[in-house]
């Protein structure tokens, strides 16, 4: 996955840049920059849990929302480009993992207000000595008149990385408590075929200390038990704890 660009402060980037904090978040998302909120508020990743072939239960795990920065689509972009704050924000850009696996991964936020302390956005970085005022000094994207979370395209998370999250929520569940890496990996070992990987088109063969991953390349990746712990251990930072 592609290394996370960092992100600065619109006051501190409209300060730099000798304009004001509304003229250079227009321009920016004129320009197409993508625009982070800083929330504080609480959302619900709904993991839907495949009972059988017919049947969904869903699991509910709530986000701090202060974890990180969140991206806002196009709607919530109109709000901050034509009213004054405090802007009411009732929808943010998704966690990756539910935009590439609507299926078993949904997630809602309850929306809250922000202003424009709380709003950040990407700097491009700049080798010459150009005047900060410069419009260059802004990334330049086209600007499409929808959604800005289907402009372009995102890393992908890995199949088997979604499949050992739904894994991890269901042996969770199981033991009524956290679960340890040994104990996920069992349970997906024993459920492999019967509900995670039933066509076998992520998993070729499991075994009590490893595993294939099958890879479209036709480089099969093998992933140890070590590995997988340090897996489990980031999909428990980012979606569970």
């Amino acid at each position: 996955m592609s290394e996370e660009k960092e992100k600065y402060s619109l006051a501190e980037l409209s300060e730099d840049a000798g304009l004001s904090w509304k003229n250079y978040l227009s321009k920016a998302i004129r320009k197409g920059i993508d625009v982070f909120a800083r929330l504080k508020g609480q959302g619900t990743l709904t993991i839907l849990d495949e009972v059988d072939s017919e049947t969904m239960q869903p699991i509910f795990k709530n986000l701090d929302m202060k974890n990180k920065l969140w991206g806002l689509p196009y709607r919530e972009l109109e709000k901050l480009m034509i009213d004054m704050p405090p802007w009411h924000i009732t929808s943010v850009v998704p966690p990756d993992i539910v935009q590439e696996d609507p299926k078993h991964f949904q997630f809602q936020f309850r929306g809250e207000s922000i202003n424009e302390n709380n709003l950040f956005l990407v700097k491009k970085e700049n080798k010459t000595h150009e005047s900060e005022t410069d419009e260059s000094k802004l990334e330049v994207k086209q600007f499409p008149q929808e959604n800005l979370q289907k402009r372009k395209a995102k890393p992908v998370k890995k199949e088997h990385t979604l499949l050992f999250l739904r894994a991890l929520i269901d042996c969770d569940k199981k033991q009524k408590k956290e679960s340890t890496a040994d104990q996920i990996w069992k349970h997906l070992k024993e459920n492999l075929r019967r509900k995670y990987d039933a066509e076998e088109a992520i998993i070729s063969t499991m075994t009590n200390f490893e595993m294939m991953i099958i890879k479209s390349s036709g480089n099969d990746e093998c992933i140890d038990s070590e590995s997988f712990a340090r897996a489990i251990r980031r999909l428990r930072e980012e979606f569970v704890n």
